[in-house]
């Protein structure tokens, strides 16, 4: 089957449908040609092939309803797997140090170092707290400019 000739049409014609009972997932698919017609797309695990119950199907012809669902599904499991990853980087975040709400806006913006996306030590410094310690010189620098000085007013 050629995937290539799905129309946005087509793949918004397909229903992903999760019967609980059966633990099997399959589709429902608005025919293009009559709106109170839909066909079903499952997967036949004994001959491993994709059926559906339109008339083309039938006479034995590949249809569009088994290439939109190919389609479709595939483009499901890779939302699902950037959905994944996004978690597990979030989640990464968060154990360097960010908060919850800190990870998600890093992630929500695009940071990019020398046309790189940057890694998670530089969001975690960018999103994260202020939190750098001022060195022992910058200290004792700041104790001296800062040190009260005796003021008169006959100076």
């Amino acid at each position: 089957m050629d995937y290539r000739t799905v129309t946005e049409e087509q793949l918004d014609a397909c229903t992903r449908v999760i019967d609980e009972a059966k633990n099997e997932v399959f589709y429902l698919v608005a025919s293009a040609t009559d709106p109170d017609v839909t066909y079903q797309v499952r997967y036949n695990k004994q001959y491993k092939v994709l059926s559906c119950t339109c008339k083309a199907a039938g006479s034995g012809n590949t249809c569009w309803h088994r290439r939109a669902v190919v389609e479709h599904n595939r483009q499901f499991k890779a939302a699902k797997k950037a959905e994944a990853q996004a978690q597990a980087r979030q989640l990464r975040l968060e154990e360097l140090g960010l908060t919850r709400d800190e990870a998600r806006e890093a992630l929500s913006h695009t940071l990019t170092v020398d046309g790189q996306p940057a890694d998670d030590e530089t969001l975690v410094r960018v999103f994260g707290p202020c939190t750098r310690r001022p060195a022992e010189s910058e200290i004792e620098h700041m104790a001296v400019r800062y040190q009260p000085q005796s003021f008169s007013i006959l100076r």
